[in-house]
């Protein structure tokens, strides 16, 4: 029975992305898509909730929309940036691998978003586009980067990459960790079927990435873990 009903969820989604996602595109041809993030917020909210997913938003009061952060947060399924995208209450692009932008409709609508493609395979080109990173941080962009740089099989955190932490630290970035739970329940990676599930975003208070250096590269990393952990809810942490 869930199979048929994540059947039946699938084709409205899709039905959805056919409708809206297109005019979302269109859109960014007339104005930045920075001004579409209102809309886009409700459609990819819209999206997790046809799917069987309640978001619920936590940690709002640790965001201030006027400034730039590096957002780092645990990777679980495909559904990530729809709910992060729904939950964050400012523009932020973020950085995926190469081969989702050839995904039908969703890497144009990546491109058109401005995210960041990176090129896990070829190590010359991942450290080009982690040094653009630091610059468009420095500049006053905001953007996402999952510090596990793969999906969860488990739905344990995975552990933690050193790239995004050397872009925190040399662009002196203010770092937001968040932590998306119950997503695992709602949906596991290599799985077609969804499930009805709360799906909790939480926000955790922001790190001064400015009060470390390259020896101290490793306490920063251990730290958003630890905050993403205890927002998690894992007993261990903290």
């Amino acid at each position: 029975m869930n199979l048929i009903t994540s059947a039946f969820r699938w084709l409205i989604c899709g039905l959805l992305m056919l409708v809206w996602y297109p005019l979302l595109i269109g859109g960014s041809y007339v104005v930045p898509m920075a001004r579409l993030h209102r809309p886009a917020r409700f459609i990819f909210w819209l999206t997790m909730r046809v799917l069987g997913a309640r978001l619920v938003v936590r940690g709002l009061e640790h965001i201030d929309p006027a400034r730039a952060y590096l957002y780092m947060g645990n990777h679980v399924n495909l559904f990530d940036p729809f709910a992060f995208v729904a939950a964050v209450p400012q523009f932020v692009v973020a950085v995926e691998k190469r081969p989702n932008f050839k995904i039908p409709i969703y890497g144009w609508l990546i491109g058109r978003w401005g995210n960041i493609p990176i090129d896990r395979d070829n190590p010359a080109s991942a450290l080009r586009t982690l040094v653009e990173l630091g610059q468009r941080v420095k500049g006053g962009e905001s953007i996402c980067l999952m510090p596990e740089g793969t999906r969860t099989r488990t739905g344990e955190m995975g552990e933690f990459k050193n790239g995004p932490f050397r872009v925190a630290v040399d662009a002196k970035a203010q770092v937001i960790p968040f932590a998306l739970k119950g997503m695992h329940a709602f949906n596991q990676t290599g799985s077609f079927r969804v499930r009805r599930a709360v799906v909790e975003v939480i926000f955790t208070a922001p790190i001064d990435a400015g009060e470390y250096d390259k020896r101290t590269l490793q306490a920063l990393s251990d730290l958003v873990r630890e905050q993403t952990l205890v927002a998690l809810g894992d007993p261990d942490a903290g």
